[in-house]
């Protein structure tokens, strides 16, 4: 089954799709809610990373791919940065890539040069450090702000 088969169930985010949410929109608590991420930058014109770019795999992420990981949650099968266009795709060690017209179905990871994992920044404010070996759906439910989910730090 190829990426483009697999419908894949979107979870509000803090900086998601809905421009008029607010504080109070979080309703899991900003304490346990992922507002930022590590991205790591890409080399030349690689649009990893690149802050004022809203492509998928620019200054954003996704949750598919665990931190530092190339493991598609959803078994897709993909195991690289699916970016927006030949031109933001530099493949490089660490930074796989490969390239789609179909922004829809475009996707990257969060990415840190730190061995381990990454930093991210809560809603509260507290940055945390995640591990690589972070459950999957934990780390899923810690990007979402209204999954309802009951989540002690012990959990990540």
């Amino acid at each position: 089954m190829t990426i483009q088969d697999r419908m894949v169930r979107w979870f509000p985010s803090a900086f998601g799709h809905n421009g008029r949410l607010s504080f109070a929109s979080v309703t899991d608590g900003l304490g346990a809610t992922v507002f930022m991420a590590e991205v790591r930058q890409g080399r030349d014109y690689d649009i990893r990373g690149a802050v004022a770019a809203v492509t998928p795999g620019g200054g954003g992420f996704m949750t598919r791919f665990g931190p530092n990981k190339f493991v598609d949650f959803y078994g897709s099968g993909t195991t690289v940065d699916l970016l927006a266009s030949p031109w933001f795709c530099v493949d490089e060690p660490g930074m796989p890539c490969t390239w789609t017209f179909a922004r829809a179905q475009t996707f990257a990871g969060s990415r840190s040069l730190h061995p381990g994992g990454v930093n991210v920044l809560m809603g509260d404010g507290s940055v945390h450090f995640l591990k690589e070996s972070i459950n999957h759906p934990i780390w899923i439910a810690l990007n979402s702000i209204s999954g309802s989910e009951v989540m002690s730090s012990n959990d990540y």
